[in-house]
């Protein structure tokens, strides 16, 4: 998965989410006004509409776990494979797998050390080829004279 398809299809869900969101707390208010507080927690407790956000988060989570998986074997780190329960929760809801956040932080902060490490090797050689072009510069300019 790229970058921008998991951008992307985050962005989507995300939307989703705010949508159902505004939907709930605008029933939430109109139920409030016409019954009272007491109703409208009745309602937060039964609205099937909730399990639609529980259900966005869920894929959510699925999604940062797909992305994360995919960064890090194109990196050659090791990542979970197997299911398990240390590692992997799965989604009441929707019956996905999707890594814990414990491990969702340590596979981050893996991936931003492959990257910080590729980076610093760039960095060197355009550091070395900058003053060979310095130095080559000079030479020339010396040799000019």
């Amino acid at each position: 998965m790229t970058f921008f398809e998991y951008r992307w299809r985050l962005l989507k869900l995300n939307r989703e989410k705010r949508i159902i969101d505004k939907k709930i707390t605008k029933q939430g208010k109109k139920i409030r006004k016409t019954k009272g507080p007491q109703a409208e927690s009745e309602f937060y407790e039964q609205d099937a509409d909730h399990y639609e956000v529980w259900a966005t988060d869920e894929k959510i989570s699925a999604l940062h776990t797909s992305y994360l998986r995919s960064v890090a074997g194109k990196m050659l780190l090791p990542y979970p494979r197997t299911i398990n329960d240390d590692e992997w929760e799965k989604g009441d809801l929707t019956g996905n797998y999707y890594l814990k956040n414990e491990v969702i932080a340590s596979l981050r902060s893996a991936i931003r050390n492959e990257k910080k490490d590729s980076l610093e090797l760039f960095r060197n050689w355009i550091a070395i080829l900058i003053g060979l072009i310095g130095a080559l510069t000079g030479l020339m300019a010396v040799l000019k004279r």
